[in-house]
């Protein structure tokens, strides 16, 4: 192929990109005017309710003014830095540990419950229902953060009448069978400064 066929060659392959790339471009615009007229949305509905509803205000406010930052590094007593995160967990851990109160000797121990040597109303069973699974995640907020599941409320909310039958279905067969899911025990713990040297 000679070099004049070549050009040829390029200027039609640029050619056919153009309306592609055009295509993309009218795409992204439009994606960009509904980004803009849904925040300009939320501000005047945050600006219209603070006469009626401060706290939708004040929250929208709030959202927006968010940083989130970083934990660590931390400083040990010996005055050293430590940014591992494993030996930031245990740091953490120790702290806590250090300001809850040790509980009572004389505490009655679970096996004396569930062996029925106690007097007293006992709780038999907890009723619950779906809708009632329903409601509890209404109540939670759109913006709250995801948990180690990595599921957003958002999705939670979006999908709640079909996942509040399957939650309903695991929560009962934990409390039947008096057991746990360990995936159920874990959490993230994020600690907030409250002041002072870090």
């Amino acid at each position: 192929m000679n070099l004049k066929g070549l050009n040829v060659r390029q200027e039609g392959m640029k050619r056919n990109k153009r309306p592609s790339l055009q295509e993309e471009s009218i795409d992204i615009e439009v994606k960009l005017a509904s980004y803009r007229n849904e925040k300009s949305e939320r501000e005047t509905r945050a600006c219209e309710a603070i006469k009626v509803n401060s706290k939708y205000f004040f929250s929208y406010t709030k959202a927006l003014s968010r940083v989130k930052v970083a934990i660590g590094p931390l400083i040990d007593i010996a005055k050293n830095v430590i940014s591992c995160p494993v030996k930031m967990a245990d740091m953490l851990s120790e702290q806590y540990k250090s300001v809850y109160s040790v509980p009572k000797k004389d505490m009655v121990s679970p096996d004396t419950i569930f062996n029925g040597q106690i007097p007293g109303p006992v709780l038999e069973d907890i009723n619950f229902t779906s809708e009632d699974i329903v409601k509890a995640i209404d109540e939670i907020s759109p913006t709250s953060a995801a948990g180690p599941d990595g599921f957003p409320a958002i999705l939670l909310k979006s999908c709640k009448t079909p996942l509040s039958i399957a939650l309903e279905i695991i929560w009962r067969n934990s409390l039947d069978s008096g057991t746990i899911p360990q995936l159920f025990k874990t959490a993230h713990v994020i600690p907030i400064h409250k002041g002072g040297g870090k």
